[in-house]
């Protein structure tokens, strides 16, 4: 889908403040919180809403059809040549099958990709996310999509007929180009079978209701509760070169009418979900009278990945996990299912591509971030560079970092985070991606 118009460069101001994940009372149910800043709605593609790198969160109404009813954004570049993020999370409440669709464009209307994603209808209230990277599709080579200023941006609901109202964050991330020869870049490495880790003495901790809350964890075994009819995520730290692995155990139970299935699912930094990049998993499975035991993986972080379509996996940053349990039947109150985690963080954070040194705005545009610096060559938020794709923007060890002096890196329980430095990403087709069924 190409998008065309003329574009406003001015970036919007934030309307408020992100959204708190709040606490599930047990034996409740309730959906995933995304957060996000609330950003103006306009279905005009002549006059889009304009964005800075950033969360910002709206909500779709209507059903999908209608051109009328899609969300129309801009964003104007900070960095020349660079490439540019762009996802959408939503949560639907519908018990049929939703879908959430994100398209990107150049303002003379060359088109950048577009990825949609359905819901989880089985398990209203889940998180489920889609994405596009911004760039040229081979390395070495420029196209339109790398060298517009200003970038069209479509939020809309696909085909759906639904009705009802569906929430999503839209975050947009600006990375700046590499300079280092292909050789040195870090390469993909296909679609490894996961190890399954073995579990140990657990620490108790359950996941969260949001991904801004959403623990962080790293080799260990972690026990916990996920409420029926709920999403509990964990985060997982990465650097370049660095996978994970998760084993979720079920213990065997008699005492409800019932097996509840409860599912085990990833998201890329971008909170964008994603299956299917390593081989021999099993994500499901029932809370039942014999137990059961789900696991998954991801392959290591690698620049080049996005070459091979696997863009869930070009970047550091905050990696995540979620478990999601069925809703409880109508004849009886949710209860909590208790978990047992097991993690395995494989390799030390490698060596990270070189960013370019010096980098300006394409013409016409706003000034280039300030404090730049290719130790934090991503723009997460206005002005604000990290090393790492996360929550918050994090200074490289040994870098002098952007951003604020608020700038923090969430510490690891076990997993050694210190030397994480570059960061980068890229376009192509996703090929990693974790469809839930419709």
């Amino acid at each position: 889908m190409v998008l065309a118009g003329t574009l406003a460069l001015a970036p919007v101001a934030a309307a408020a403040d992100a959204t708190d994940a709040g606490d599930t009372a047990p034996g409740s149910t309730s959906s995933t919180t995304l957060g996000g800043t609330p950003a103006a709605t306009s279905n005009n593609p002549a006059e889009p809403t304009p964005l800075t790198a950033g969360l910002w969160s709206n909500t779709l109404s209507g059903p999908g059809a209608p051109k009328a009813n899609a969300h129309q954004y801009s964003y104007a570049r900070r960095i020349e040549n660079s490439t540019v993020l762009v996802s959408v999370t939503g949560v639907s409440e519908e018990t049929s099958s939703d879908t959430i669709q994100v398209v990107a464009a150049t303002s003379a209307g060359d088109a950048c990709g577009s990825d949609a994603v359905g819901s989880d209808s089985t398990t209203p209230g889940t998180a489920f996310g889609a994405i596009v990277l911004v760039a040229s599709s081979t390395f070495g080579e420029t196209s339109p999509c790398q060298t517009a200023p200003v970038l069209a941006i479509e939020v809309n609901r696909s085909s759906s007929s639904l009705e009802g109202d569906l929430p999503y964050t839209l975050r947009i991330v600006e990375e700046a180009p590499v300079v280092s020869p292909e050789g040195d870049l870090p390469a993909y490495d296909g679609a490894p079978v996961p190890v399954v880790p073995e579990p140990g003495e657990p620490e108790e901790l359950s996941g969260a209701a949001s991904f801004e809350d959403a623990p962080t964890v790293g080799t260990g075994t972690y026990a916990g509760t996920v409420p029926e009819g709920t999403e509990r995520l964990y985060r997982v730290r990465l650097g370049w070169g660095q996978r994970f692995s998760v084993r979720v155990d079920l213990p065997p139970q008699d005492d409800l009418d019932s097996s509840p299935s409860v599912d085990l699912g990833t998201f890329d930094p971008m909170h964008n979900t994603f299956s299917g990049g390593v081989g021999d998993v099993d994500e499901s499975g029932y809370y039942g009278s014999e137990g059961d035991t789900l696991y998954t993986g991801l392959p290591a972080v690698a620049y080049l990945a996005r070459f091979d379509g696997a863009l869930a996996v070009t970047v550091p940053g905050d990696y995540f996990f979620s478990i999601v349990a069925q809703p409880a039947p109508d004849d009886r109150e949710a209860v909590e299912i208790p978990v047992e985690v097991s993690v395995e963080v494989t390799g030390e954070p490698g060596p990270a591509p070189e960013f370019r040194r010096i980098v300006s705005a394409p013409g016409g545009n706003e000034e280039a971030p300030a404090g730049y610096d290719p130790s934090t060559p991503y723009l997460v938020g206005d002005d604000e560079l990290s090393a790492v794709v996360g929550d918050a923007p994090v200074a490289a060890e040994g870098g002098s970092g952007g951003g604020s002096s608020g700038d923090a890196t969430r510490r690891t329980s076990g997993l050694v985070v210190g030397a994480l430095s570059l960061v980068s990403l890229a376009a192509g087709v996703v090929l990693l991606r974790r469809r839930r069924p419709a």
